[in-house]
This record gives structure tokens, sequence and C-alpha cells, in this order.
């Protein structure tokens, strides 16, 4: 009986009950929106300050970038949203 506890416990300790997990998720959201929101004033900023079409083109790679790695929660802004 004693090793059949010891195992449950052993396998719950290593599972997890998901408890804080669910927490750094909601976290980890909210961090990608805050990021995401950056993306526009990023772009915007690198477009006032591209002297060439080559510095444009590389702001648009960068906003492209930015979205593509920030904007992948479906509650983040920019992420299929119209605002």
């Amino acid at each position: 009986m004693r090793s059949l506890m010891g195992a449950v416990l052993a396998v719950g300790l290593l599972v997890g009950c998901g408890g804080i997990e669910g927490e750094q998720d909601s976290k980890s959201d909210v961090e990608a929106m805050a990021l995401c929101s950056d993306c526009h004033w990023l772009y915007v900023r690198c477009m006032s300050r591209a002297a060439t079409p080559e510095a444009k083109q590389n702001c648009e790679f960068g906003r492209m970038d930015c979205e593509a790695t920030w904007c992948t929660s479906p509650a983040a802004p920019g992420s299929g949203e119209t605002q």
C-alpha cells in the first residue's frame, strides 16, 4: 500500500496540478500583448528615421518580424482584430 501511495505521490509531483502554470500563461499573454502593441510605434519610429528606400524596406521587414513573433496570441492587438 505504501509503495502505491508513494508512486501516486511521485507521479502527482512530476505531473503537477497546473495551478501556477495557468497563472504563468495569463502573464505571458499580457506580456505578448504589450510587446505586440510596441510593434507599431517601433515601426513608426524606424520609418521616421529611414533616409533610404533600403532603410524603409528594413523597417517593413522589422514590423513583419515583430508581428509574427509577438502578435500570435488570439487576444493580441493586430492579430486579426479590427481596431
